[in-house]
């Protein structure tokens, strides 16, 4: 992640969470992830029960980020993970490559992953789209 300085990432599936801690690590992976949030994560840590909606998972590992994370991205394959990230304030990416078959009309005007090798790319391209915006007049608040 040295292309993106500062970038800390989270995990967010509707898998459970030991499996999918056991296959970063195994991947050699885990330690770039600040948390991963699985299906089962208030249930493992004793705070709650297993989400519902992947939208409460996204505002959980957002509460466990950094406070001055500016920036946010939710890299998804269906439209429901677009349809959370939107419902967090995130903006989303969608990975063409995996469940969902996107069509060309749902992609208009979103970024999009063809295979995993676009993802620095994408990321950089979004980080440097999103701090142009809020350096604009229209983005100082």
């Amino acid at each position: 992640l040295s292309e993106i300085p500062g970038a800390r990432l989270a995990i967010i599936t509707n898998k459970p969470t030991t499996p999918t801690v056991e296959l970063l690590k195994v991947a050699g992976l885990l330690r770039y992830f600040e948390i991963v949030v699985g299906i089962d994560f208030q249930v493992i840590q004793g705070s709650g029960p297993m989400f519902t909606q992947k939208s409460e998972a996204i505002h959980l590992a957002k509460s466990r980020l950094p406070v001055n994370t500016p920036i946010g991205f939710y890299i998804g394959d269906t439209p429901s993970d677009q349809r959370a990230s939107l419902d967090c304030g995130l903006e989303f990416i969608a990975a063409t490559y995996g469940f969902h078959c996107w069509q060309d009309a749902d992609l208009n005007g979103i970024a999009h992953l063809a295979s995993i090798s676009d993802l620095i790319p994408c990321l950089q391209e979004a980080v440097w789209r999103q701090q142009a915006h809020s350096l604009s007049p229209r983005g100082l608040t």
